[in-house]
């Protein structure tokens, strides 16, 4: 996954802007709503209009700008694949995905918003200052450029892209695929991520403890101690194995690990304390035993 990816939807955008606005099956404005019941070819929503495609509703193109907000939230397959084909965000346009037959293509830009919490979206491309939360449901391909932010809390992401200087941070769910390139930004500290490709300046944190390096490519450095918490840099190729805050364990397979690349490894600050608050408590049953 490279960031020619979110280049490539930048046509996309345009070429389907200017395709979609010549012609639309229902265009809602103000504070209008519409149930999508039917198929539409092509749906427009501008100002801080709504529209919901529920049972046997379809769009083939969405473009959703200003604040308006599009639902998707049909439970049936009927005789349409997916609920929208080709969804487009503009401005602070938003959309909500809740059903499994969700969306084919999406596309974010300016500071729109993205919110998955249930069903499927096949491709996804957040741009501009864009913002997608992740909470349930399954993404295929998420390749995010420009200064976009992608939180992942729950559900499921095959192929996951930071590029430019995106922002993530992953608390939650899995993530088959991870690739960070340019001056990219992602937090770790919970779910699971099974590889990593890391390039370029991105930055990539895993915060949890109990932290080891396998194979004989990887190994952990201190390298530094902020307020008191050990930084570890993870260089080289292998696998990297530790625990969340809750106990969980897990480990990732570090595949790509560029030199100008900072991969760290962090205990969080309240793990430590509660590690030291346990080895306490031994020392002093130790002393009582005595």
């Amino acid at each position: 996954m490279k960031a020619s990816k979110a280049i490539v939807a930048v046509a996309l955008f345009l070429a389907g802007w200017l395709a979609g606005t010549a012609k639309a099956d229902f265009v809602l404005d103000g504070t209008r709503h519409l149930d999508v019941t039917t198929s539409h070819n092509t749906g427009i929503l501008d100002d801080n209009s709504t529209a919901a495609v529920l049972a046997g509703g379809h769009i083939g193109k969405a473009y959703v700008n200003d604040n308006a907000l599009l639902t998707v939230d049909r439970p049936d397959g009927s005789i349409y694949s997916w609920a929208v084909d080709q969804g487009w965000l503009y401005n602070n346009g938003r959309i909500q995905v809740f059903s499994a037959y969700g969306v084919k293509e999406l596309g974010a830009r300016d500071t729109s918003s993205v919110h998955i919490s249930g069903g499927s979206v096949s491709s996804l491309y957040p741009l501009g200052a864009s913002t997608v939360d992740i909470s349930s449901g399954s993404v295929e391909n998420l390749p995010a450029g420009d200064a976009s932010t992608v939180h992942i809390s729950g559900g499921s992401v095959h192929g996951l892209g930071a590029n430019d200087t995106t922002t993530m941070d992953i608390s939650g769910g899995s993530v088959s695929e991870l690739s960070a390139y340019n001056a990219s930004t992602v937090d770790i500290s919970g779910g699971s991520v099974n590889t990593v490709y890391a390039d370029g300046a991105s930055a990539i944190t895993f915060y949890g403890y109990d932290f080891h390096a396998t194979g004989g490519g990887l190994s952990l450095v201190l390298y530094d101690v902020i307020d008191g918490v050990p930084q570890y840099k993870v260089l080289g190729r292998g696998v990297l194995t530790g625990k969340w805050r809750d106990g969980t364990s897990w480990f990732t397979n570090i595949f790509r690990n560029d030199s100008t690349t900072p991969i760290l490894a962090i205990p969080e600050p309240a793990t430590i304390s509660l590690l030291a608050l346990g080895g306490l408590a031994v020392l002093r049953r130790r002393r009582r035993m005595a």
